[in-house]
Parts: C-alpha cells; sequence; structure tokens
C-alpha cells in the first residue's frame, strides 16, 4: 500500500512538473527577441464606453456600427442586441430550431441576408429571416470546422478531406462548387488551423494560427493574394499525437500562436498577434493586446496599436464596423473609435 502511495505521489508530482515545464517554454518562445518591430501612433483610438454583461458565455453574432449581436454559447437561440450609442441591451430569442440536438461547436451567424445557425459535427446549416429570427430552412453540407454565410444559400466552410489535411469549400445550393487546400504538403492539419473572416463586398480572409501568413480570396476561393505578418515565423513547429482508442489527432506539444484573433472592415486586416516585437517593453505586451494592423487591398503593413486589459482579463474576440471597434472581454463588451 505505501509503495503504491509513494507511486502515485511521484507521478502526481511528475505530470505538474512537465506541465509547468511546457507553460514556461510556452511563455519563453512567446517573450523571447523576435528580430521584428513595430510601429505606434499616438491617438489612434479613443474609448467611448462599454456595457456590462451577465455572463461570460457571450460570443460575436454579427453587427454593425450601431448594434453588437451577441450570441449565447451555451444556449443557441439566445442573443444579445447591445446598442453602442446609448450602451443600453435587448435580449431576442431565435425560433424554429431544436437546440436540444445540438452539438457545443454550434456557432451562430447574422447578416444582412439573414441568421444562420451553424452545426459542423452533425453537420448541419439552418437559415432563415432576420427580420424575424425564424429558421426554417435546412441545408445538407459535409463536415466542417468552420463556417461563414455569404448569402442564404451561400456558405463557405472549412473541410477536413479524406486525406485529413484543411480545405475551404464554397457550398452554393447544397453542393460544394470549389475548393482550396490550405495545408502544406505532408503537414500536419494543425499547422493550417486559422480563423476565417470576410468584409462587406464578400472579400475573405484567412489568418493562419501557427504562421506569419494571411491569405485573402475571393467569394470563389480564388487567391488574390498571400500575405505576411510583421513576425519572423515562418514555419510553425507542430508535433501531432494520436489517441489511438478514439482514432482522433491531437498536439503532442501546446503550440505558439503567432495570430490569435482577426476582423476586417474592408480597408484594414486586424490582426491580435501572440508574439512581443523588439520594440515591445514587457510590461506592455504583458497588459495589453496587440494589435497589427494591415491593408486589406494588398496585405502591407501598416500600424499597430495596444488594446488594454479589463479587469485584469485581455480581450476575447474583436470586430470592426467602420471606424468602430468593438471589443469582448469576458463580462464586458467595449467600445472604440479607430482615428485612422
Amino acid at each position: 500500500m505505501r509503495r503504491r502511495l509513494i507511486t502515485l505521489a511521484f507521478s502526481f508530482t511528475l505530470s505538474v512538473l512537465v506541465v509547468v515545464a511546457l507553460a514556461m517554454i510556452s511563455k519563453w518562445r512567446t517573450e523571447q527577441p523576435n528580430a521584428f518591430f513595430r510601429k505606434y501612433r499616438p491617438l489612434q483610438l479613443v474609448g467611448t464606453g462599454f456595457i456590462r454583461l451577465n455572463s461570460g458565455n457571450w460570443t460575436f453574432a454579427g453587427g454593425d456600427s450601431i448594434t453588437a449581436i451577441l450570441n449565447d454559447r451555451k444556449v443557441p437561440n439566445k442573443l444579445l442586441f447591445a446598442k453602442i450609442t446609448d450602451k443600453d441591451t435587448i435580449s431576442k430569442t431565435i425560433t424554429g430550431c431544436d437546440t436540444v440536438r445540438l452539438y457545443r461547436g454550434f456557432f451562430v451567424h447574422i447578416n444582412p441576408s439573414g441568421v444562420f445557425l451553424f452545426d459542423g459535427q452533425k453537420p448541419s446549416i439552418i437559415t432563415g429571416d432576420k427580420s424575424n429570427l425564424r429558421l426554417n430552412n435546412i441545408h445538407r453540407s459535409p463536415y466542417f470546422t468552420a463556417a461563414l454565410p455569404l448569402s442564404s444559400g451561400s456558405f463557405i466552410l472549412r473541410e477536413v478531406k479524406g486525406d485529413r489535411q484543411n480545405y475551404l469549400v464554397k457550398l452554393l445550393n447544397d453542393q460544394v462548387v470549389s475548393n482550396y487546400r490550405l495545408s502544406e504538403s505532408k503537414a500536419s492539419y494543425f499547422s493550417s488551423d486559422g480563423e476565417l473572416s470576410a468584409d462587406p463586398t464578400g472579400r475573405l480572409f484567412y489568418t493562419f494560427f501557427y504562421r506569419n501568413q494571411f491569405l485573402s480570396l475571393d467569394s470563389n476561393l480564388h487567391i488574390l493574394y498571400k500575405g505576411k505578418t510583421i513576425d519572423t515565423v515562418g514555419h510553425p513547429t507542430i508535433k501531432d499525437a494520436t489517441i489511438t482508442s478514439k482514432n482522433e489527432i491531437t498536439l503532442a506539444t501546446p503550440p505558439v500562436f503567432v495570430n490569435k484573433n482577426s476582423a476586417t472592415n474592408g480597408k484594414y486586416l486586424f490582426i491580435n498577434s501572440g508574439l512581443k516585437a523588439d520594440n515591445d517593453a514587457d510590461e506592455a505586451f504583458n497588459t495589453n493586446a496587440v494589435i497589427d494592423v494591415y491593408l486589406a487591398k494588398n496585405g502591407h503593413y501598416f500600424d499597430s496599436f495596444y488594446l488594454p486589459l479589463f479587469k485584469n482579463s485581455k480581450l476575447r474576440e474583436f470586430r470592426v464596423f467602420g471606424n468602430r471597434l468593438l471589443v469582448l472581454y469576458p463580462d464586458c463588451l467595449y467600445f472604440y473609435k479607430l482615428n485612422f
């Protein structure tokens, strides 16, 4: 019995030390000199107010420069319309869907063409009228891990195909009409993980999480250009591990996020960088989120600015509508005005 307790204690201690060591390595890799510099100009943004939220479950579903639309990540049909000008909120409900049968990875999008509920694990795309928030059309689709609506019957999906590689596919009237492979040859499909966004014209951006690259594509998935972020991480250090019992592939070690969140207003692409520049002071980097700004038309670097912590929490997500920057913290929605 004593030997068993000693073995368990040793195993527990070793596990804790491994986790701590991996966290320290990740922090060191993030904050070490990275051989690039940022441009900062004064008075690039001005805070204009905030709305306190009643929980930390909210995520962006849509919006514009007047209203932010949030969706509850635990309650698929629950929406919050946050009025930016008068700092007021209105709760609304999506109808026409069976929320019990949705998987946890669902997400909601709302744009001028309608309301969309995506469930990539089922898979299912349910669409409806924005005016009454009622879902009434179900679309067939392949399994997917990310999605954006272009119109009521046209969608961009990220699909993992049979070769276990990531593809962007365009779904039109329930048929795949074009695709673009995101993964490099023989690379881990985790290396092409990233975030998909679109501007008001339907131009797409795909920002890679683990390397200094983003793509600009048209709505038919033709490449407009391949852009590079200002850091120097050209190739991600990703190692896969296979869970044989579940037939799943996972990450063997924690990856370093080069790019975190991203958003576009059509004129600029905004990327929340995970790496410290050589001219970033330690305190400034650790107490702010860094946003790097690129010209949407050609991908050229434009500028950078800091977004401060809110109650010791960094941003969770952000969106940009015109010159209005909306930042979502765990229990607050903050508004900024951009001066460029």
